[in-house]
């Protein structure tokens, strides 16, 4: 399984890589009030950055919130495995 995270990862930062490379060409983009004029390139690398980043973040907190669940004491698992201390 773990494998398989890896070459999937890989295979969709290549796919990445592959796409920022081919759009080199100037856009412009609006943000709030400001217009910005960068690379084709960098706004997707921003963009999946962002994603990336999102995703950590969500996972992190998920995680987290299971972790404070499975160490409560109104959750079953915890009356079979109290927590060490």
């Amino acid at each position: 399984m773990r494998n398989l995270k890896i070459i999937t990862a890989s295979i969709l930062a290549i796919l990445v890589v592959i796409m920022v490379v081919q759009n080199r060409e100037p856009v412009a983009t609006h943000l709030l009030f400001a217009t910005l004029v960068m690379p084709h390139a960098v706004l997707l690398f921003v963009t999946a950055g962002t994603g990336f980043a999102l995703g950590v973040l969500l996972a992190l907190s998920v995680n987290t919130k299971y972790k404070a669940q499975s160490n409560s004491p109104s959750h079953p698992e915890a009356w079979r495995h109290p927590p060490a201390t």
